[in-house]
């Protein structure tokens, strides 16, 4: 009777893991949570490190946020350096706000964007499981800078895909690609690191 209860108990255990397997999508996911892949995305971030690549032609530059401190390296041997807050919330009703303020030599540009956040589905061909990659669509910018705003508002043309290699209640991480050619072939890589406030 023992040994039945055990096997009982041991079927209905790999029975309980099986849902909780499948939000694993990100190669660094959590193998086990009790939260939805919404309900970890959902929530106030903030930006503790980004890197961005870009490179046009043979000219690559390179942008840091890292805990504060921000950098801009032309590639051709001028570096700006200075430092950063940014704020990111991700709300349940799938729209999202961040706000931005760079700082470099006493004067700091503010930059703020709102827009609708959602997650793409499966796609074979891609090899992306079901709502490994989430967009962030942009419907408006706000950028202040030296007492000057500008607003920009888009009609849904402005996306940016995240795939999210590690979706945890803590901490996110999500990498970009963006490759266009024309009179020369244009790359930028992102990878951005929140982590929950």
């Amino acid at each position: 009777m023992k040994k039945v209860k055990l096997i009982i108990l041991a079927v209905i255990g790999v029975m309980l893991l099986i849902p909780f397997e499948s939000c694993k999508k990100g190669a660094n996911d959590p193998a086990i949570s009790f939260a939805s892949r919404k309900g970890r995305l959902v929530g106030e971030w903030t930006v503790s490190k980004q890197v961005i690549t870009y490179t046009s032609g043979t000219s690559t530059s390179i942008t840091t946020y890292d805990d504060g401190s921000y950098t801009y390296n032309n590639g051709s041997g001028t570096i700006t350096s200075g430092t950063y807050t940014w704020e990111w919330t991700i709300s349940k009703d799938g729209t999202y706000k961040f706000t931005r303020n760079i700082t470099i030599s006493g004067t700091t540009n503010n930059y703020i964007e709102e827009g609708l956040w959602y997650f793409a589905g499966a796609n074979k061909d891609e090899e992306l499981k079901n709502k490994e990659m989430v967009c962030f669509q942009s419907t408006k910018r706000t950028y202040t800078s030296g007492g000057s705003t500008e607003v920009y508002t888009e009609e849904g043309n402005d996306l940016a895909w995240y795939r999210l290699d590690q979706l945890k209640s803590k901490e996110i991480i999500g990498t970009y690609e963006y490759s266009y050619t024309g009179t020369s072939t244009d790359t930028e890589t992102i990878e951005i690191t929140l982590t929950a406030k």
